[in-house]
């Protein structure tokens, strides 16, 4: 594009630093953002979302921060990103704050805190935080109920996340649960 004298646009550097995200080039993705800059784009939520991404999957948290925290009006999106990174790489107690400052968690958020702590082995905090899902009125997807599932190692575990998954709706979790082999 740049040899024919073509400006990318913010979706297309956006796409071009997903790439190098899931490639974990972030040494390449740096010139990017600088061309962002250089273009005029910096906190823009889409081409900072993927920059977020891509320096938090290449464990570059410290840049990650500073470029999320220059976004003016971060969307879901750039909340759960971040807060996934955190929780990825083990940092529970930064990811719960970044949890707790999003204004409207969705499935997505829930799902990131929980397999955090169950990465982690911290059953207690992921069923913890399974309750307080079901008391602000979200259901599990199918993803998060069945990594809640399969990390209840013992019978024990088992029961007691069986029984605040029968207050969503029983059908529901039938359905849910027959399809994956589990539970009922």
């Amino acid at each position: 594009m740049r040899v024919v004298c073509v400006t990318p646009n913010e979706v297309t550097l956006s796409s071009i630093v997903s790439a190098f995200s899931h490639l974990q080039k972030a040494r390449e993705g740096r010139g990017i953002h600088a061309l962002s800059l250089k273009s005029g784009f910096e906190g823009r939520v889409l081409i900072s979302t993927n920059l977020v991404h891509m320096y938090a999957l290449s464990e570059h948290l410290e840049e990650a921060c500073r470029l999320f925290e220059e976004i003016l009006e971060p969307n879901i999106v750039t909340w759960n990103v971040i807060l996934n990174g955190f929780a990825k790489l083990g940092f529970l107690n930064e990811a719960k704050q970044v949890f707790d400052r999003i204004p409207e968690r969705d499935v997505v958020s829930w799902g990131v805190m929980i397999d955090g702590y169950l990465l982690s082995g911290q059953f207690n905090e992921a069923l913890e935080v399974f309750h307080e899902m079901g008391r602000a009125g979200m259901r599990p997807n199918e993803v998060l109920f069945s990594n809640l599932l399969s990390s209840c190692g013992n019978l024990a575990r088992l029961i007691e996340a069986k029984w605040p998954l029968l207050a969503f709706n029983l059908s529901w979790v039938q359905s849910k649960a027959s399809h994956l082999g589990m539970l009922f």
